[in-house]
């Protein structure tokens, strides 16, 4: 008899800009579907004051509420496969390569989050395209790499079938003999630093699941969009 593995995931739930709505939906969700794989795609946290282009304002925020909003979470959804995103990297980055007292400061970061997905018995799977892919039969998992309105044709030659978070909206596209998607967010789709991209207006939130038979390399893929930017 064949053995189906269910998975679902969730990506890109930002911290304190999660949109609780649709948490809640997915966890509903998971009760119902019960999944043997629950995967997070990356963004957990989202880490504003690390970020490259921040306003003042946002410099001048803490990240307390961020990390409460990201645990609070993760110990009800209790994930077992985490893939950082780019937004964590900012963190773990600092702690590498900072200096003084912020790379003390994002060393104790760290740390916390190591403690956090310890408890949990969680890997995780660092933000590189060597380490962050999770794969699972015939599907590749990524946070990742590219953007914009045609972002899957680059993993897909390089990983095969897979599914991505990171741009913060639903897609699907077969090329190459394989099968991309990319999945809805988790926060809010009207994030400030985002106001000026034209794939901003795409946004939706939602997940994605399905099974896979690891013996035959079958595979059943369900998207699940929430809500659109425009609803």
């Amino acid at each position: 008899m064949s053995h189906w593995t269910k998975f679902c995931l969730i990506t890109d739930t930002h911290g304190d800009k999660i949109n609780t709505e649709c948490a809640d939906a997915f966890l509903g969700f998971c009760e119902d579907f019960k999944p043997d794989i629950r995967i997070h795609g990356g963004d957990y946290m989202d880490c504003r004051p690390l970020r490259g282009g921040a306003s003042d304002e946002e410099k001048s925020e803490g990240m307390q509420a961020d990390f409460d909003a990201m645990e609070s979470f993760m110990l009800r959804y209790r994930p077992n496969r985490i893939l950082d995103g780019n937004h964590d990297a900012r963190l773990k980055n600092l702690a590498k390569n900072g200096s003084g007292i912020m790379r003390e400061w994002a060393k104790d970061g760290v740390e916390k989050l190591r403690q956090l997905f310890e408890f949990l018995e969680c890997p995780v799977q660092p933000y590189t395209v060597w380490k962050n892919p999770y794969r699972l039969g015939p599907l590749t998992f990524i946070h990742g790499f590219t953007y914009g309105m045609n972002p899957l044709p680059q993993p897909m030659a390089a990983f095969g079938n897979v599914i991505m978070g990171h741009v913060h909206y639903s897609s699907h596209v077969s090329r190459f003999g394989y099968e991309g998607w990319t999945v809805g967010c988790g926060c809010d789709v009207n994030l400030e630093y985002n106001a000026t991209r034209l794939t901003a207006l795409a946004q939706t939130n939602g997940w994605i699941s399905g099974e896979v038979n690891l013996a035959t390399g079958s595979y059943r893929v369900t998207p699940t969009v929430y809500r659109s930017i425009n609803a």
